[in-house]
């Protein structure tokens, strides 16, 4: 790397040359070589660093005193119980019917948990069609989508593809152009988050 290359020195005085090993600088070519590896280095640095600003980026801003945000609150906690009422995907009325009592006690059961999820996919249903008669407009975002956001926030990183929705964890709710609620999603990353 001290010596200046022999083209170099065909175009220059003996002096030059011999100053120029003294200095025991790298050679032309050596130092366009690392400008260019530096260059790309920037270039790969610029890109992670995009990359970092998108996922820690505010969440999209919502406003905090929507009108429908109660309703939507309302609707989340009847999905929630709803989701409670089963247990592996089955509802628990079905899993009643299997109870080892009696045929009359185990009918009972089965009937009034039958009502219970009954009547909470009424409330659900009743808060979802408010919702939407008010304007309300549900955002899901599907595994595979490119995290968008504007309208998602990223609430937890799992290896897999990267700056894609894995998984929703809760909907997002907009009333025209205004976002009430932002999606929350996981994303994948190279690296999981906890």
């Amino acid at each position: 790397m001290g010596e200046a290359p022999e083209d170099f020195l065909e175009h220059w005085p003996s002096e030059v040359a011999e100053a120029w090993g003294r200095l025991r600088l790298p050679a032309p070519a050596d130092l366009v070589l690392a400008q260019e590896r530096q260059a790309l280095e920037l270039r790969r640095y610029n890109q992670e660093l995009r990359s970092l600003r998108e996922q820690l980026a505010p969440a999209p801003t919502a406003t905090k005193a929507h009108p429908l945000l109660a309703l939507i609150r309302a609707a989340d906690a009847a999905e929630r119980l709803l989701h409670s009422l089963s247990v592996d995907g089955k509802r628990l009325p079905a899993l009643a019917g299997r109870a080892p009592w009696a045929g009359s006690r185990r009918q009972a059961l089965s009937e009034a948990l039958a009502a219970q999820v009954q009547g909470v996919q009424l409330l659900l249903d009743g808060l979802l069609e408010s919702l939407h008669d008010a304007g309300g407009e549900q955002l899901r975002a599907q595994p595979g989508d490119p995290f968008d956001p504007r309208w998602m926030r990223a609430v937890q990183r799992k290896t897999g593809p990267t700056q894609q929705v894995l998984e929703q964890q809760r909907p997002g709710w907009r009333c025209g152009d205004e976002l009430i609620r932002p999606a929350d999603v996981i994303i994948g990353s190279d690296e999981e988050s906890p």
